[in-house]
């Protein structure tokens, strides 16, 4: 989104059309999804893009053409994949789910996204200090943060 109040990154599989506030990526890189989605993404891009009102970011395309992804070595990039086929799977179920069902899977949703979020530390590197320093600083409306609050019930539903 040419908006984001969050790390609205998406694999779009259904044909939907979109209209001028989305950006598209022709690839199905279930890493590359990975790691947009990540806390540490979130992280640099509430330091890299543009601010607009609310803390709403701007992710213009000349601006995300420059950022430094890395999805790691073969096997790093397979088991961010992964963890990513599961989070959909996890997050169909969410969207599907009854109201009594829901918290499972919700809890389900946030371990694989601590999981991936680690998972993507490790690509770049990060050092103990560093994840501290990431943890410490985190931004508005970090990933896990957001998705935290909604299962202790402060935000609703919300879903990725």
């Amino acid at each position: 989104q040419e908006i984001q109040c969050h790390g609205w990154f998406s694999l779009e599989t259904r044909g939907a059309c979109i209209n001028n506030k989305v950006f598209m990526l022709p690839t199905d890189d279930l890493a590359l999804l990975g790691v947009l989605c990540s806390p540490l993404m979130w992280w640099f891009l509430t330091r890299t893009l543009p601010h607009m009102k609310d803390e709403a970011l701007c992710p213009a395309g000349f601006i995300m053409e420059e950022i430094p992804i890395s999805t790691g070595t073969k096997e790093q990039a397979e088991q961010i994949g992964k963890i990513v086929k599961q989070l959909i799977v996890v997050v169909e179920s969410v969207q599907t789910a009854d109201q009594r069902e829901q918290p499972q899977f919700l809890q389900s949703q946030l371990e694989l996204e601590k999981l991936l979020a680690t998972l993507v530390e490790d690509v770049y590197g990060l050092t103990a200090e560093e994840r501290a320093l990431l943890r410490a600083t985190k931004p508005v409306r970090d990933p896990i943060d957001v998705l935290s609050t909604t299962i202790a019930g402060g935000l609703g539903k919300r879903v990725r």
